[in-house]
């Protein structure tokens, strides 16, 4: 869950974070004539339209790909933002 996530950001860094709401529209706008046009290394319209689907494939094929089971990413982002606080 992204909150969950934030939740555990805030408390590694031990920083406090202040959030502002931006509506979709306005962001959709940005990315399609500001980002996509001027930085399409950074994101392109196409990207960010994916950001908004459902990208969780079947998770019998992923591990059998991967030759293991499918593990939570929790640990990644605790190691990433402990090693941001430095």
């Amino acid at each position: 869950c992204f909150g969950e996530l934030i939740d555990t950001m805030i408390k590694i860094r031990n920083q406090s974070m202040r959030f502002v709401k931006i509506p979709k529209v306005l962001f959709d706008l940005l990315v399609r004539f500001l980002m996509d046009p001027m930085f399409p290394r950074i994101i392109n319209w196409q990207q960010y339209q994916l950001l908004f689907e459902d990208n969780i494939a079947e998770a019998k094929s992923a591990e059998k790909i991967l030759g293991r089971s499918m593990t939570s990413t929790k640990e990644f982002f605790i190691n990433e933002f402990a090693n941001a606080a430095n």
